[in-house]
């Protein structure tokens, strides 16, 4: 690790989903060779709080808390937020004329930010300052101190949205200071860090995602005798998941320490070691996977379940919501704009990322307007 800490490096398949699903590697980042790095583990960081960073029994009193609002039947109730905050962005794009934009700035970080602002109830006067203060969270080269300034300038907000009631009624904030708060439940500042986390991880990994994701759908032809534009949504929830195989953005973790000593493959992880799972490495393991360096549209559904979200106890919550905001962004923009295709030029595609989460720079998309893209728009496709 960056400090000098020797860590275990996990990355098969078989053995990432070993370590995630044993409760014998802990979660708990001040404990004894968890681990850190960047805002990972940090002593103070106010991200320490979250159910991410603990065990049961804490992981299950936490986490019971938060589930319930992410479940298919919830993230169902969230669509028309998803359709108006994507139909929005797609007007705003339609209007100014342009026939190339920057996907990554004008759709992709626009419509993941206004749904997670909206279900979260941030007020609309403030959500500019938000965007700003949460982006700053994943910024990798920002030293230890920088990390936690912006942490704690974030959690700071997150109070005064809890004591003065300035979040919406409806929305999640309100709803976890109206049930959760207080000693029986959860502190003041454990519900700052759920919320810090789910709308700071609700933003960027959405983003980075969607885009490197239109990047893949604009490089490879579709099945024959099929468009992007006449795609069902199981089609496209299909393609999302192996897409989320196929990029697995999440780089340097999740992170455990083992509690006692484990065998992993022909391994044995001491007590008191460090372990560093890759998922990239885990999503492309051709033990599991056929072909794991390239991506299909169909892949053979006897294949495993890809380890994108995660596995075992810290599977992430979001993972349902993510999915529908990418299924609506790609039926909504390929209905409107069905002969687009990647911008040529240098610059036009650049990959890489100064966050904690692997994704591009930058996107330029040629929406190549069309008569038939008109009629797409006034008949609200």
């Amino acid at each position: 690790m960056p400090d000098g800490q020797p860590v275990w490096l996990v990355t098969g398949y078989d053995e990432v989903r070993a370590v995630l699903g044993d409760r014998r590697f802990s979660s708990v980042s001040s404990k004894p060779g968890y681990p850190t790095a960047g805002g990972f583990g940090l002593a103070g960081s106010v991200l320490n709080r979250t159910m991410q960073r603990h065990d049961p029994p804490e992981h299950t009193r936490m986490r019971r808390m938060i589930a319930r609002e992410f479940t298919p039947a919830r993230v169902a109730g969230f669509q028309p937020i998803i359709d108006k905050a994507v139909e929005d962005v797609l007007k705003e794009v339609c209007a100014s004329g342009e026939d190339v934009i920057e996907f990554k700035k004008q759709i992709a970080e626009e419509v993941p930010a206004r749904v997670t602002d909206e279900i979260m109830g941030i007020p609309e006067d403030e959500r500019a300052f938000f965007k700003e203060a949460a982006a700053a969270l994943f910024n990798v080269h920002d030293s230890a101190e920088q990390y936690l300034e912006s942490e704690t300038r974030v959690a700071d907000y997150i109070r005064s949205l809890i004591t003065t009631g300035r979040a919406t009624p409806d929305g999640l904030v309100s709803r976890l200071a109206k049930n959760y708060s207080g000693s029986e439940h959860a502190s003041e500042d454990e519900l700052a860090a759920y919320i810090m986390h789910l709308v700071v991880a609700g933003h960027e990994t959405t983003t980075n995602q969607m885009t490197l994701d239109m990047w893949s759908l604009l490089n490879t032809e579709p099945p024959e005798g099929r468009s992007l534009d006449s795609l069902t949504r199981a089609e496209w929830l299909d393609v999302i998941d192996e897409l989320m195989r196929f990029h697995a953005i999440v780089r340097g973790g999740p992170r455990r320490v083992a509690v006692e000593d484990i065998t992993v493959g022909d391994v044995t992880i001491k007590a008191g070691e460090g372990v560093l799972t890759s998922i990239w490495t885990a999503n492309h393991d051709p033990s599991a996977f056929d072909d794991p360096e390239s991506w299909s549209w169909s892949r053979d559904e006897r294949q495993p379940e890809h380890l994108g979200f995660g596995h075992g106890l810290h599977q992430c919550l979001g993972q349902y919501l993510a999915r529908e905001e990418l299924a609506t962004v790609f039926t909504e923009f390929f209905g409107r704009f069905p002969a687009a295709t990647l911008s040529e030029g240098e610059g036009a595609a650049v990959f890489g990322s100064d966050s904690t989460n692997y994704g591009m720079h930058s996107l330029r998309v040629q929406l190549n307007r069309s008569k038939r893209n008109e009629d797409s728009q006034e008949h609200g496709h």
